[in-house]
C-alpha cells in the first residue's frame, strides 16, 4: 500500500494536482482500512448476530452528527461576525495590529463559540439516549461542583458577658 501510494504521489502530482494527490492520498489509506478491517473480522469470526453489540456506537454517531450539523450551521451563519469580534478583541486586549494575534483571537472566538454549541446538545443528546454511562456522569458531576460557586461562611457574632 505505501509503495504505490508513493508510486501515485510521484508520479502524480504532476497530472492530478494537489486536490487529486489528497483524494488519491485519502483513498488509500480508506482502502488499507477496509482491507485490515476485513481480516480482523474474518480472524474473529464475528457476524450480523454481533451488530447489535454496536448499537451505542451507533447512537453515539448519530448524536455526533446532529451535534455537528447544528454547529455547521452556526459557524457558517456567523464565523466571520465572531472572527472580527475576536479580531477587536485582540486590538482591544493586546493594543495591536499584528495579524498573527487578530487570527489567533478571532480563529479561538469561533471555536469557543463552535464548542460552546457542539458540547451541550451532544451531552444532552447522550444523556436523553442512555449512551453516556454512570461513572462518566459521576466524574462530570464531581468535576463541575469543584467550579460551582460558594457562599462565603457567615462571619461570627459577638457574644458579650
Amino acid at each position: 500500500m505505501l509503495t504505490s501510494l508513493i508510486g501515485v504521489l510521484y508520479f502524480g502530482l504532476s497530472h492530478f494536482g494537489l486536490t487529486g494527490m489528497i483524494a488519491s492520498a485519502v483513498a488509500a489509506i480508506l482502502l488499507e482500512k477496509v482491507i485490515a478491517e476485513t481480516m480482523v473480522i474474518r480472524k474473529l469470526g464475528l457476524g450480523v448476530q454481533h451488530l447489535k453489540l454496536l448499537k451505542v456506537v451507533g447512537k453515539t454517531a448519530i448524536i455526533s452528527v446532529v451535534a455537528g450539523l447544528a454547529t455547521y450551521f452556526v459557524y457558517q451563519s456567523f464565523n466571520t461576525e465572531l472572527e472580527t469580534a475576536g479580531h477587536g478583541l485582540a486590538q482591544r486586549i493586546f493594543a495591536t495590529d499584528n495579524q498573527s494575534i487578530l487570527d489567533l483571537v478571532g480563529g479561538s472566538v469561533v471555536l469557543l463559540t463552535s464548542a460552546a454549541v457542539f458540547a451541550p446538545i451532544y451531552l444532552i443528546a447522550a444523556s436523553l439516549w442512555g449512551v453516556r454511562e454512570e461513572e462518566d456522569k459521576r466524574s462530570v458531576t464531581s468535576f463541575l461542583q469543584k467550579f460551582r460557586l460558594r457562599r462565603p461562611p457567615e462571619p461570627m457574632q459577638e457574644t458579650h458577658i
